[in-house]
This record gives C-alpha cells, structure tokens and sequence, in this order.
C-alpha cells in the first residue's frame, strides 16, 4: 500500500520510475550531488523517496561506505572488539578522521533522507550507532567547537534516524542495546528531549503513526493477560524480603502449615484454574517476554499505554506491571521513565479528589510506581530525574508532588513517617532499627533495598563516602537543595499568596513536616555517631550552622535537627569527666583536633548566628537542641515485648522442628521396612501375584522416598528460619545494650552539665517553653515525648527563682496554660504532638499541691471551651489532644473530674450540630471512650438464698450465678435437677446428630444407632444396630481395661478371643451388643453418675398394661409398604420398630440374650411397635414398653433405655435429614412422631 501511495505521488507530479533508477544509479556510482538534488526535489513535493526499497538500500550502502574510514579509527583492533576509548584517542590521526566526518555535510543530508527508513538495514543501524558513541566517547572531554559540533551532530542523528528508525525495524534488542550504547553517554535532559521529539514525529508521520498504532493494540492485549497471571502468586513470590520482619512471619507460617503435608504440597497444590504455582509462574515470565518484545521494536508507544494502564486502575496494578518489566532493556527503563514523570508533569488533570485533601488515584499510583521500580531495577532507572522533578514541582509551590518523593523513601531505603501511631509505637522511637522494625515504623531493609538505596544516594550524591573536596561539593546540585527546599516549604505554605482552604493548609503543611523528617532521615543514613570520619563526612555534606540560617533562612529547629548528630559529638566530647568508660578519651581528643571544633565553638556560632535567647543559659539552649530521645528515655517495656516475641518465633520454629525430625524418623523406618520385605519378596517372583506385590512394595518404597526428601528440605528451611530468628535476637539484645549505654552516657553528661555549667542560672519558664519546648513539640512525635521527659528529668536539675530547684508540677503548670492558647494555630498532626506532650505530665499531676492544681486542672476547661466554639480547626485540635491524654491515663486525675460533665457536652454538641462528617465521628468515638475509661465497672450481684439452689433446667433465670464452680463441685454440681427435660437445640443438627449430642449430656440415654448397621447385622429394613458414633476413635473401656465386665483375655488389647477360641475384633465386638460395664450403663443395676454424684431416676409413669410379645419362634413376614400417613422409624436409640397395629401382638420372635446372639445364625427380628399415643396423653408425653423376661440384654421392642419428657413439655422436635424426618420419624422417648390430627383419629 505504500509504495502505492508513493507511486500514485510521483504520477502526479509527472515523475516517471527512471527518475527513481537514476538517484540508484548516482547513489551506486558515488554521485552524492546529483542524488542529493534528486531527493531534495522530491522532499519539497511532499514524497519521501526513501520509502522505496530501492532507494532505501541505495542510502544505506552509501552511509555505510562514508562512516567506515572513521569507523577504522575508532576501533582499530576491529569491529568484533569492544570500543576501548583509550585505544580509540591513541589512534593516530583519529581526532582529524572523526571531525572530517563530522563535517561531512552529505552524510548529514543522506541521513536527513534516509530518516526512519535506517531500519531497512539493521547492519548499517549498527555502524552509524557505533560512530555516534565514538564521537561521543572521544570528544567527551574536549573544549569548544568540537565538543559542540559532536553534540549537535550525534542530537541531530538520533532524532531524525535512529530513533525513528526503531519503531520500523522488527523487535530486536541488539539493534536497542546499540542505541542505549550511545544515549547513556549524554545527560539525562539531553535524553529526554530526544524522546520529546521522537513523540513529535510519531504522532506527525503517517508510517510512524500505523506503527505505533499497532504496537500500543498489542500491548493491550497482552496486559490483559499479564493482569490475570499476576493475580496468583508463584514459588518465587517475596524471596527479595526474605530476611525482612514480614518476610520472616510469612516464611514461619509456610513452614508451620506444611509440616504435615511436605514442603512440595504448596508448589503442587492448584488454584481454581487447575494451575500450580510452578505453571502460574511460567506463564507471568511467558507474558512478560512478549510485552518486553513489544518494547524493544516501539518502547515508547507500549510504554505509554502501560503506564495509563497503572493510572487506570490504581496503586495495585504497580505490583504485576514492574514484575512483567523483568526483561526490559535499560533503554526501555530509561523511556519507561520519562513517561512517568511526562504524566506527572501533564498540566489539565487535577492532582486532588474532589474533597479537595487527599491525592488523586493516579497520582498514587505513579509514585507507586516510581518507587517499585526504584527498587526493582535501581541501576536502569534515573532516579536523579525524578528527584529534580520533585525540586521543581517544589520551587512551584506544587507540594502535592511530595509523595513521589516519600514513595521513593520508602521503598528503596525503608524509611518512612508516620503520623497517627500509638503510644507503644512513640516510646519505640527512642530505641534502634530493629525495634522500629518490630513496631512498624521503619521497613526492613532487605539486600535488593540496599542496592537501591546505594544507587540513590550516588545518583544525589548523598553517599558519606563520596570523598573530600568535588565528591561532597556535588551533593550541593541536588541532594542538599532538596532537604533545603523540603524544610522551607512550612513557611511558604504559611505565607503562601495562593490562600488555600484552612483544612487543606494544615494538610499540606503536615506533609511537608513529614517529608522533610523521612528525607533527613535519608540523608543521615547509617551514620555512626561514635565513628569521628563519618562524622566529618556528614559534617562536609551538609552546609553549616550559619549558611542554613541565614543564607536559607531556616527556623532554628530545622537548622538544629539536620545537625544534631555533629552536636551531640561535640557535647560528648566535651564532658570528658562524664564519661570514663574505656575508649572515650580517645574519642574526645580526636574529636577536638578534627574539623567538628569544640562545644565552645558550638555556642558561639549558636549566639551568632542562630540566636541568642536572652534570660536563658546558652549552655543549657544548646544542650536542649543537641540530645534525642534515646538520651533520655530507655524503651526497656518495649524491648522485652520484641525479645518475647522472637523468642515464641523460635520456639514455634523448634517445635516444627521437633515434628519434623519426627516424621523423618518413621519414614526412615517404614524405608527400612520396605526394602526388607521387597529383599524378602524378591526371590519369589514366580506368579503374577507376586509380581504385583513385589511392584506394590517398590511404588511404596518410591514415595517414601519423596516424602523423606520433602520432609528434609523442609528441615532445612526450618532449621535457617531458626537461624535468622536466633540472629535477631542476639542483634535485638545487643541493639538493646547499646541504647542503655547510651542513656545512661547521656544521664551523666546532663548530670555534669547542670553541677557545674548551669549552677546559678536561673531559668525562665516562658523563654524556655516558647524557644525550646514549643517549637520542637511541632516537630515529630519523637521531639514531644522527648521534651516531656526533658521537663520531667532535666528541668528538676535546674534552678529557678529564688535559687531553688525548679519544681516539675509548676512548668507542666504553665505549659498547659501555653498549651491551651495555641489550638487554634496548629495542624491536626501537631496537635497530636501537643498531646503526647502533654500526656507526660501525669505524674506530676498526682503530685501537685496548692496552686499548680488549679493550673494544672485548667486545661480541661479550656479543652471544653475550645468544644464549643464553631471554628472546624479549633474543635479538632481539641480532641485531637483530648483523646491523647485520655488515652495515657490523664483522665483518672482529679480536675478532670470537675471537668468532665462539661467535656461530653462539648462532644455531645460536635456530635449533633457539626457539618462536617469527620467531627462527628471523632467526638462519637471519643465520647465513648471518655465514659467507658471514667465509670466503675459494674459489681456481679449476689443471688437470692431462693435462687441458688437452681442451676441447669431449674425454673430460675439467675443461672449464670451457679456457673462458677468446675464439675462436680460448688453450686454448679448441686444445681443439678434430675426431673429436668433434656436439652434441645434450636438449629443446626438433624435428629441423628442430635441425639448423639444429647447422648453425651445425658448419660442414662442409649446412644443414636446408623441405618447401615442394621443391614450389616442382618435386621429387617428400616432396622438398627448398635454402633457407637466415636467407636472408629474411642477409648477402650472398662471392661476393655480389667474394670467391671472385663475379657479374660486381657483389658489392653483391641482383639479378644470368643467363647468358642476365635479372634474376635472389635467391629465384630459391637455386633455382639452392649456389654455391662462398658462405656454405657444401659443394663447395669447401677443409676449413671453425672457431677460428681448419683442421680435420682425419676419414678416411671403409671403406664397401660399390654399383653407380652410372643416368645415362639415365627418366621418373620416381609414388611409391608409404608403409607402416607404413617411414619418411618425414628432417629432414637435401639433398632427402629417394625410397622404393626397397637392391637395386634408381634408375631415375630423375640430377639436373643446376648449368650445366646454370639451363637446364633439368625439375624436379630425387628422390635414391636409401641401403641400410639392416645388423644388424651399430652403431646410431648411417651410410654414405655415393659421390659422382655430374663432382663439384662436387650429390650425385646429394640429401643433400649430412653430419657422421658417431662409432663406439659411444649418444645417442638425439630426433624433431622434424610429419610426419617420427611416421614415423621420417632421421637426421643421412642414413640412414634405424627403430623397433626389425622393419625390420632385413624386409630
């Protein structure tokens, strides 16, 4: 279709083929005017000549034959070898080679012509792909015109053919690594904009446009296919996290789950689809070799339809899409990231939901993105692009753009910042990575974040060991302008001329808080605070004290919080007298003659520079702004609760172990076992039989065999889980010995500080709290429980007015009087702060006396008054510190009391008469948790004297107060009532199940009896044998252990021998009938025992006299057809009756005694059916047949003992399934059910 197009425009304008055999010809013969004027010609009439074969292969042997002469110099060891740069510059006469190719103005017009038509011939691609890096490589590091004639010679190549060329040529991923060869030598801005202009000329060339076309419907519809394979895990899943907390847990619970069923029963195990995870896994890599293949032959295409893939549906497509990236060349990953921040920079899309708070889906699920890839792949993505967007977006006021940066954090680095934590978590805080690990405020990180996190810091050129003098200056183009910019933007927003909402502000404001706290978090890294060269590292990387404040105009805590490690070095170093624990004099010294200084200079930059607190001791300002938390609090709680909970990990993982080496032994022996019988059976291999037996024995051999080597890679992997666990917890105790070594060095050194440097300087509550306090609580939840234990600890040590010691109870006095003033100025995440804050002065709350009670108690007053103002930040700061102090307890002091009626009618209004949704769920849940900590816990009440009598099936409703004794003792065994109809459920079980449920309640009823037992002893249809429902797993009884009714020979054994000497089993055993003795007391002379005591059997019931059944033998009569209106038998105890008139006698034999059934050939006859009831009985009444002559075995009807009903029983039966319930069935007394009316009348 082309070439039809183009000879329809050559037709039109009157140009003829040979036209097109001449500019062959002229091309062939080296006659580059002639072809030049040719092409130019037809350019301007709208025809791209190259688009014939022909010709196309004309300009590629032209091109090929101008760049070899400088492609000779280029490499001089041959084109097979690697390009060495040094050989290349050592070539003599390369430099002049090169510029005169250089300056080959019919090179750049054949190219210009040739344009994406360069894929006709992927040779010629190659070459030219090759002379663009060796011009690159060679005048890298020259000056003037000939740097810039390279550069511009290699851009103008790239846009107009090569790249281009690529969208044409098949998927190759040699021709792609040749173009990455040479577009990683340039600037990533430089790259970029070629990729801007490679998508210009997609969308304005007819060929390119079909091209790309076809590409992005392919990648569809291989997208759609790689969702689904990703949604199912393979064996492969999480390995990169295998040493991290969560990678541990899952490791340990696989382990646990599959000790029973091998280690290969997960990898065989199938989903839903029938695939296993080895086949799932398969089909992902399958998939992702086609979408790689697509991106090699049109990478920018395909890739923009990935990513509007991941905007479309969200944070949780990132996931599949990086692992269908495994087999994407650099150069896609390169591309990949240019669309991604081309997306985010897209103006026309808003960035907010339509709450106007929270980020958008697709924004989201970009910086997902980012930083999924960041990890995956840290050395193919420019992670340094992303982070120059991240400036600029910042130098905009765009601060929404600050979750790629927190997204990037976290995923490479592990660092991360939360804002609503709990109380454990903050006091976590205070100790090292692992603790932080096991609380979730700190991702483990794992050897492929290690990677990444390397590779982030060189890329920002952040790394501590980057060097003296140009390594830490280049920090200063990316790394430290952005934690600069990040700690500026709280004052931007502040006095921003954009006025946003009130509520969006504060959100804003608390993002930049925390993504300035996660990224210094970064940019400190694993900085060894004991290590004198890392900290002269860190010290060269950061700018100084009096740059940041002044030059950048930071707030002092920002200034203080970036340098604190370097300060509190120095007040160590300082206070050598403090500390006389081995290795710390040399430490000191060192410390003095290195580039950190001394602590006296320290002071004076902080007077000069920063500020000078007047009233307050500058010692005493600097030390506040120099320790942390860990200096002053030691989280030991904490650490215990981490330690217990590795140690039940490796007693899980022992135990597993245990089973494991268990399982191992006996197969081993049951190999043993098998390999003897097949020795044994070996030799008579003579029948089929034989034959069959001995391959029987080898099939069983084999799988023994699988399953010991699956229980031993299982061991194995139990034994390295065991391992990592015993490695944490020497790690975690040795984590926790260095935090309380570094307590108490601090304890010292504060002690030190205030005897000698702070003794006579009296301290000023208000300067103190609005310098120091106030603006380190607004920092993090870390600074404001430090700043409460520095009032509870530190301030005690200090002198106040008059010269005594400063009384705690009266600075958390006026602290919460300051406190108070200022909800209406903070953020939601600040006032949170506020509150941990707060929550620390409990203690001395109790303590108070005399006037710092009224002051300390006016804070709930004010919280209550802040309540009922209708301004939305004002409320919401409120119970942000109300549920904070609330929760550490600061409820059970007493102004709180005085103080509470007027708090929940605060909650109460916000609840009702709040707009806003938010407010409303927040005073809810906090009004319930104020009443449910303040009200006394309810008191049990006593029983009445009447009323302890009555227990289970008493007429009382007080049972729960005789339920507290075990059985057989206290009021619940004497609560017991005989007379008390038996316990039925409301739902669930059928007849047959519960009846075998109530046979355990009721001891004195015969157990339930299975439809197939009846036909495996020979009963008539519809009869039932005894089998107890838990005889395949029931213990043996007493006559099976020597007791009552015991077997001669012997109580232990599960076989016996009969009367008549044969081995009797125990299937054949429960033929035989119930026995006296045995698990149940049916025929013993002895009422059943239950709670400890005997139970009374209720007198029977006077009951109709009927003739006895006939005892001759008569053979029995086949039954006949049930009708419509009577029932089946039931699902009661004994064997069911046969279907007989109450007027006529069984004429069927008596069953045999039990001496008598062991001998006898014939089946046991069914029972006779008890008469029906009569219409004047009451319904739920039964009646009892009298017992057969000669007692002790069965009952000649069948039913064995039943549990009556009491008299006036109105609860309904409830029917069972299967054949009894759909015809009535027996009731539990062994009488027959009937459905209304029709029955009674009939008879």
């Amino acid at each position: 279709m082309l070439r039809q197009v183009v000879r329809g425009k050559v037709d039109g304008f009157d140009f003829h083929g040979q036209r097109l055999r001449l500019c062959v010809s002229a091309l062939e013969s080296e006659d580059y005017a002639l072809s030049t004027r040719l092409l130019d010609y037809w350019e301007r009439a709208g025809v791209s000549a190259a688009a014939d074969d022909c010709i196309a292969g004309a300009l590629c042997k032209a091109v090929t034959r101008l760049v070899k002469p400088a492609l000779a110099c280029l490499y001089p060891r041959g084109m097979r070898r690697r390009f060495d740069p040094d050989a290349a510059r050592a070539a003599k006469g390369s430099r002049e080679e090169i510029s005169l190719v250089l300056r080959n103005a019919e090179l750049r017009k054949l190219l210009n012509h040739l344009g994406p038509h360069l894929s006709f011939d992927l040779r010629a691609l190659a070459l030219v792909c090759r002379l663009l890096r060796g011009c690159l490589c060679l005048f890298k590091e020259g000056e003037g015109g000939d740097r810039n004639q390279a550069d511009a010679f290699c851009g103008g190549v790239l846009e107009t053919c090569v790249l281009p060329s690529l969208c044409l040529a098949p998927a190759n991923p040699a021709a792609s690594a040749e173009v990455w060869l040479v577009l990683r030598d340039l600037p990533y801005e430089r790259r970029f904009s070629l990729y801007g202009g490679w998508a210009d000329k997609c969308e304005g060339a007819d060929l390119l446009r079909a091209a790309c076309k076809l590409a992005r419907v392919e990648t569809r519809r291989i997208l759609r296919r790689t969702t689904a394979a990703g949604e199912g895990g393979g064996p492969g899943q999480g390995l990169e996290d295998r040493g991290s907390e969560q990678g541990f847990l899952r490791d340990l619970s696989r382990a646990l789950q599959g000790d029973s069923q091998g280690g290969g029963a997960q990898q065989d195990a199938r989903d839903e689809n029938g695939e296993t995870a080895a086949e799932r896994l398969e089909a992902k890599r399958r998939l992702a070799r086609l979408l790689a293949k697509c991106c090699h032959a049109c990478p920018l295409p395909c890739l923009e339809v990935i990513v509007a893939q991941v905007e479309s549906y969200g944070e949780s497509m990132a996931a599949p899409i990086v692992e269908a990236l495994r087999y994407l060349t650099p150069f896609g990953h390169d591309v990949l990231t240019y669309v991604v921040l081309t997306r985010l920079a897209k103006g026309g899309r808003e960035k907010f939901k339509e709450d106007g708070t929270n980020v958008a889906d697709w924004v989201e699920a970009l910086a997902a993105l980012v930083g999924l890839l960041a990890r995956k792949f840290p050395k193919e993505v420019e992670t340094k692009a992303i982070a120059q967007y991240v400036l600029n977006q910042l130098k905009c006021d765009q601060t929404v753009d600050l979750v790629v940066l927190r997204r990037l954090l976290k995923e490479t680095d592990g660092v991360m910042h939360v804002d609503d934590i709990s109380d454990n978590q903050v006091e976590m805080l205070a100790g090292g990575n692992m603790l932080k690990v096991s609380g979730l405020l700190k991702g483990e990180r794992t050897q492929q974040m290690r990677l990444a996190s390397r590779a982030l810091r060189d890329r920002l050129s952040l790394s501590l060991a980057a060097g003296e003098g140009e390594g830490a200056r280049e920090g200063m183009d990316l790394g430290v302008p952005l934690l600069v910019m990040t700690a500026q933007q709280h004052n931007a927003l502040m006095f921003s001329l954009l006025n946003p909402p009130l509520k969006l502000l504060g959100v804003l404001i608390d993002r930049c808080q925390s993504s300035f706290l996660q990224y210094s978090a970064f940019v400190r890294g694993d900085l060894d605070e004991t290590s004198a060269k890392d900290l002269a590292a860190y010290a060269k990387l950061l700018p100084s004290v009096e740059d940041m404040s002044s030059l950048h105009g930071l707030e002092p805590e920002y200034v203080f919080h970036c340098h604190r490690p370097l300060m509190r070095a120095l007040l160590l170093w300082s206070h050598a007298e403090a500390l006389r624990e081995e290795g710390q004099e040399e430490a000191q010294a060192e410390g003095k003659d290195g580039p950190l200084g001394s602590w006296e200079d320290l002071l004076g930059v902080v007077r000069r520079a920063v500020r000078d607190p007047k009233g307050l001791d500058l010692d005493l300002y600097a030390t506040f702004w120099s320790l942390e938390l860990s200096d002053l609090f030691f989280p030991k709680e904490r650490y215990d609760e981490a330690s217990q909970q590795v140690d039940q990990r490796v007693q899980q993982v022992d135990k597993a172990l245990g089973k494991t080496d268990k399982d191992a032994s006996s197969l081993k022996e049951e190999r043993d076992f098998l390999e003897t019988e097949l020795k044994r059976i070996g030799g008579k291999r003579g029948s089929q039989r034989e034959e069959q037996r001995f391959r029987k024995k080898l099939l069983e051999r084999a799988n023994i065999e699988h399953e010991l080597e699956v229980t031993q890679r299982q061991r194995e992997d139990l034994a390295a889980l065991r391992r990592l666990g015993v490695d944490r917890r020497r790690e975690l105790r040795e984590e926790r010995e260095r935090c309380r070594v570094r307590a108490k060095e601090a304890a010292a050194c504060i002690a030190e500080a205030a005897s000698k440097r702070w003794d006579g300087h009296e301290v000023d509550l208000e300067r103190l709290f609005h310098h120091c306090v106030l603006p380190r609580v607004r920092m993090s939840e870390q600074d404001a429980l430090y700043c409460g234990h520095f009032v509870n600890a530190v301030l005690p040590l200090c002198e106040g007015e008059g010269g005594q010691k400063l009384n705690s109870s009266k600075a958390w006095a006026y602290a919460r009087l300051e406190s108070g003033k200022l909800l209406g100025i903070l953020t939601q995440a600040e006032a949170a702060r506020l509150g941990i804050f707060l929550s620390c002065s409990r203690e001395a709350a109790e303590d108070a006396e005399g006037s710092h009670t009224e002051a300390l108690a006016s804070l709930w007053t004010i919280l209550a008054n802040r309540l009922s103002q209708d301004e939305y930040t004002a409320r919401c700061n409120a119970m942000t510190v109300l549920r904070r102090c609330v929760g550490r307890g600061l409820d059970k002091e007493p102004g709180f009391e005085g103080a509470k009626q007027a708090v929940l009618e605060g909650l109460a209004k916000v609840a009702q008469g709040a707009e806003e949704e938010d407010l409303k769920q927040m005073a809810k849940s906090l009004a319930g948790l104020i009443v449910g900590k303040t009200k006394k816990p309810a008191q049990k009440r006593k029983p009445a004297p009447a009323e302890q009598g009555k227990g289970l099936g008493g007429s009382g409703n007080n049972n729960k107060s005789n339920n507290n004794g075990r059985r057989g003792e206290g009021p619940r065994a004497s609560g017991l009532n005989p007379r008390s109809p038996p316990f039925v459920p409301r739902g669930g079980r059928g007849d047959r199940d519960r009846d075998r449920h109530d046979h355990h309640l009721h001891r004195d009823a015969p157990p339930p009896r299975d439809r197939h037992d009846g036909r495996r002893d020979g009963g008539g249809v519809g009869e039932r044998a005894y089998a107890h429902p838990n005889s395949h797993k029931r213990r043996l009884s007493d006559g099976d252990r020597g007791g009552p009714g015991a077997r001669e020979s012997g109580g232990g054994s599960k076989r016996r021998r009969g009367d008549d000497g044969m081995v009797v089993s125990p299937r054949d055993r429960d033929r035989e009938g119930r026995r006296p003795g045995r698990h149940h007391h049916h025929d013993s002379g002895r009422p059943p025992l239950r709670s400890g005591r005997p139970m009374e059997r209720p007198p029977p019931r006077p009951m109709e006299k009927r003739p006895p059944p006939r005892q001759e033998a008569v053979k029995a009569k086949p039954r006949p057809p049930p009708s419509s209106t009577t029932s089946a038998a039931g699902a009661g105890a004994g064997a069911g009756a046969a279907k007989s008139k109450a007027s006529t006698p069984s004429s069927r034999p008596p069953p045999p005694t039990p001496s008598s059934a062991s001998g006898s050939s014939r089946p046991p006859p069914p029972s006779a059916r008890p008469p029906p009831r009569r219409e004047s009985e009451p319904r739920g009444s039964s009646r009892r047949t009298p017992p057969a002559p000669g007692g002790g075995g069965a009952r000649p009807d069948g039913e064995g003992k039943k549990r009556r009903r009491s008299e006036g029983s109105k609860q309904p039966q409830r029917g069972g399934g299967g054949e009894d319930s759909q015809r009535g069935g027996r009731d539990r007394s062994g009488g027959e059910r009937h459905h209304g009316r029709k029955r009674s009348r009939r008879t």
